[in-house]
């Protein structure tokens, strides 16, 4: 059990000291890292490929940022409508229903201003609605660049 109390801390930067207590027996402190700072921004990520999906997911969250997944069009519709976070877009070309460009045009519509990010494997570079494009397949580290840069335009724009 101590073993696994340890290791937790360690993984977690934080450490585990034993002492003996006034009245006998053990004393265990416990210390631990404050919580990370709130995320940065809301980000959403439509993407009908699962494993695509998550991997976008993990770099957003790696950099800062709440990342919020869905895997069509419709779904992060739905939660703009309902009035839920959003301060960046991050959406494949083709989705299942409508597609990459019609979901950037209605969440512009919703939110003016709102930086997009265009993924696709087909090379439609010019895609429409989208504030900057990255082709399939990519680094995280390409990601993390395009990021950084949709959102350093959107603020210089």
């Amino acid at each position: 059990g101590l073993a696994v109390v340890r290791a937790a801390a360690a993984a977690a930067g934080g450490q585990v000291v034993l002492g003996r207590a006034a009245l006998g027996g053990a004393l265990v402190r416990l210390a631990l890292p404050l919580a990370p700072p709130a995320p940065g921004l809301a980000a959403l990520v439509v993407e009908d490929e699962a494993g695509i999906r998550r991997a976008v997911q993990a770099v957003l969250e790696r950099t800062g940022h709440h990342a919020l997944a869905f895997e069509d069009a419709e779904s992060a519709i739905e939660h703009l409508e309902g009035g839920g976070a959003a301060g960046l877009l991050v959406t494949d070309l083709t989705l299942p229903g409508a597609d990459g460009a019609a979901l950037a045009a209605t969440a512009r519509a919703l939110r003016p201003g709102l930086p997009v990010l265009m993924m696709s494997g087909y090379g439609a570079e010019s895609a429409a609605g989208a504030t900057h494009f990255l082709r399939k397949p990519f680094t995280a580290a390409e990601l993390e660049a395009a990021i950084s840069r949709t959102l350093s335009l959107a603020k210089s724009g």
